[in-house]
C-alpha cells in the first residue's frame, strides 16, 4: 500500500497567498488583504518559488508581475480566493456578512449614496460593500447580491425590477452654442461637433421617438467616451453637443451651464433597474434594500421621468 500523500495541504495556504499577491500586484496590499506581515508575504512565496523550482513573480520597486509560469499558476489558484470567500460567508454568523451592492457612480452621486445611507439607519445591520461599476454586460459575475444599472433594455435572463427612469437630453454649453449653427431639427446635428458615448451599441447614432416612430441620426465628433461624466465634462468644456441623462445634469441645467436643445424632439428614456442576480436564493437583507429602493429612489432622482 502507498501511503504517500496525494495533496500536501500545507501549499493551499500559499496558493491563496500567491493569488493576493498577483491579483494586487503588491506584497504589502495582500499583506493586508489577509492579515499578515509583508515579510510573512514575502515568505511565503519564496517558500513556494522554492517548492516549485521556478521564479512566480518579478519584483520591482513600484510593482509585482507574474512570469509566465506565475500567469499561469495565477488562473488555477485564483478560483481559490472566490471559494475562501464563500466559505467565510458560509461560516459568518447570521447577519455578519456585508451587503455587496454593485451600481453607477453617476447614479451613486446624484441620489443612490444617500439613499443607501438612509437604509442603513433605518435596517441597521452588517456594512453595504459598495462597488462603482458602469458596465451594462456580465452582470452576474460581480457576485453582488444586488445590482443597479440605467439603461434602455437588459439582458432578458436577468431578473430585473424598473424603479424609476430618466429622460435623455440633448445638451451644450452656451459658450459652444453661441458659435453652432441652426438647430431646429435632428438632421441639424450632422453639422455638429457630438460627444459619443462608446459604451452604447450604435455610439455612432443618435436615437429620437419612440417605438414605430423613433428614427437615428448619424453624427460625428471630436471625443468619444466609455463614461457619462466624461462627457459632461467635455459637454461643459464647450466642445460639442452630448446626450446625457437627466439626473446626471440636473444641476447643470439649474444654473444654465449646459443647456438643452432639440426639446421638441422626443428621445428614448432610459430605466433605473434593481437586480437581484438570478442562480442563487437572495439574501433577506438584498431584498430589504430592493424594496427600500423600489419606495424611494423615483421621488428622489433628479429629473425623474415616471412611466
Amino acid at each position: 500500500m502507498d501511503n504517500r500523500a496525494e495533496l500536501d495541504l500545507d501549499l493551499l495556504p500559499l496558493y491563496g497567498v500567491f493569488a493576493l499577491v498577483v491579483k494586487h500586484q503588491s506584497f504589502s496590499e495582500a499583506a493586508q488583504r489577509c492579515g499578515l506581515a509583508r515579510s510573512a508575504v514575502s515568505q511565503r512565496i519564496q517558500r513556494l518559488e522554492k517548492h516549485s523550482q521556478t521564479q512566480l513573480l518579478r519584483r520591482t520597486t513600484r510593482r509585482v508581475t507574474p512570469t509566465e509560469a506565475g500567469l499561469r499558476l495565477f488562473e488555477r489558484c485564483a478560483p481559490l480566493l472566490d471559494q475562501a470567500q464563500k466559505l467565510a460567508s458560509a461560516l459568518a454568523p447570521d447577519g455578519a456578512v456585508p451587503l455587496k451592492v454593485n451600481a453607477p457612480l453617476s447614479l451613486v452621486n446624484a441620489c443612490l449614496g444617500d439613499l443607501l445611507v438612509r437604509f442603513q439607519s433605518d435596517h441597521p445591520g452588517p456594512a453595504v460593500d459598495l462597488t462603482l461599476d458602469n458596465r451594462t454586460v456580465d452582470l452576474l459575475a460581480t457576485r453582488a447580491d444586488l445590482v443597479v444599472r440605467v439603461g434602455r433594455e437588459l439582458p432578458v435572463e436577468l431578473v430585473a425590477r424598473r424603479v424609476s427612469s430618466t429622460a435623455l437630453r440633448v445638451v451644450g454649453s452656451p459658450r459652444y452654442l453661441e458659435g453652432a449653427g441652426a438647430l431646429e431639427a435632428p438632421q441639424d446635428l450632422l453639422h455638429h461637433r457630438c460627444l459619443r458615448y462608446s459604451a452604447s451599441a450604435s455610439s455612432d447614432e443618435w436615437r429620437f421617438g419612440e417605438g414605430k416612430r423613433s428614427f437615428v441620426v448619424p453624427v460625428e465628433g471630436p471625443l468619444i467616451a466609455s463614461d457619462g461624466a466624461a462627457l459632461r465634462r467635455f459637454a461643459l468644456a464647450g466642445l460639442g453637443l452630448a446626450v446625457l441623462p437627466t439626473f446626471m445634469i440636473a444641476d447643470d441645467l439649474e444654473a444654465g451651464t449646459l443647456v438643452p436643445v432639440l426639446e421638441a424632439w422626443q428621445r428614448p428614456s432610459l430605466g433605473v433597474w434593481v437586480i437581484l442576480p438570478a442562480g442563487r436564493r437572495a439574501s433577506r437583507r438584498a431584498r430589504a434594500l430592493s424594496d427600500f429602493l423600489g419606495r424611494h429612489l423615483d421621488a428622489l432622482l433628479p429629473g425623474r421621468r415616471r412611466g
